[in-house]
């Protein structure tokens, strides 16, 4: 039988080439996972000089301290607002019909005018076209009345060039200030928004050109007039409650100056306590 398997074997005509490999690759023996899987060692390299100095002299708590000391020389203060309790700055600009108008002259300790007025409203808007400008400058029209009535003057702030068209548009029935080269700005300090767009803030002063309220806000124009009137009203009130505690006290002198008196004098009066005596042993 080997002979005649053989002589079969001989006999079989040659496979073609495709076949042929097709089979060395069924016929090939299994190969060692084991080993294919087995990862090539790494040539072991020694770390630089430099490398093990830089190591070895690290140290976080010196590195974070000398970034600290970094910040700390390269900070700048960001300018800020004019907060209340501060002093107005002076700025001098003109008005929509081009007369000059002089800050110190209106309000404040140096105002010529015979019968200042006891507030005095500035809102610093972005543009003459802007929509919320516009809806913020109509509503400071419409609330002239209410700030009449507590003694306030509103100016608006602006720096483009068409204050007079934009007063006669609106029918503003208060003036308008021309701020072309950004004096007031930068007296006041009033920031950018988003660092391109103008700031919109409503301040409300004094007689004493103390800044007494501050409100910012970019995208409600409207609702810097309710601000700017609920402060007035607050101020109003302080102002009642100041000179009914003057009329009292003119009467009847300070009440809290007596109380304290009287208790002096009732401690200098009282009897001394009388302790028991201790016995003895």
């Amino acid at each position: 039988p080997t002979m005649a398997l053989s002589a079969f074997s001989i006999a079989l005509p040659s496979a073609p080439p495709a076949l042929s490999s097709l089979s060395s690759t069924f016929l090939s023996p299994l190969p060692n996972h084991a080993a294919a899987a087995a990862p090539s060692a790494a040539p072991a390299t020694r770390p630089s000089p430099l490398h093990i100095t830089m190591r070895k002299n690290i140290n976080t708590h010196d590195f974070w301290r000398q970034q600290a000391e970094k910040r700390r020389r390269n900070f700048r203060p960001r300018p800020l607002l004019i907060r209340p309790g501060s002093a107005i700055p002076d700025f001098a600009i003109t008005d929509h019909l081009g007369a000059p108008f002089i800050l110190s002259e209106h309000i404040g300790p140096q105002c010529e005018l015979a019968a200042p007025p006891s507030y005095l409203v500035l809102f610093f808007y972005l543009s003459n076209d802007n929509e919320t400008c516009v809806a913020q400058a109509k509503a400071f029209r419409r609330a002239l009345p209410a700030f009449e009535r507590y003694d306030a003057k509103v100016y608006g702030i602006g720096s483009d060039m068409d204050m007079f068209d934009f007063v006669r548009r609106n029918r503003l029935n208060y003036p308008v200030l021309w701020d072309g080269e950004n004096k007031a700005r930068r007296a006041f300090k009033v920031p950018t928004g988003f660092g391109v767009l103008p700031g919109r803030v409503t301040y409300v002063v004094d007689k004493d050109g103390v800044v007494r309220h501050m409100f910012e806000d970019q995208f409600n124009g409207v609702k810097h007039v309710r601000s700017a009137l609920v402060a007035l009203e607050e101020f109003r009130t302080e102002e009642v409650r100041k000179a009914q505690k003057a009329v009292e006290m003119s009467k009847f002198g300070d009440p809290v100056k007596i109380e304290i008196e009287d208790r002096y004098e009732a401690l200098l009066n009282a009897p001394k306590p009388v302790y028991p005596k201790q016995r003895k042993g």
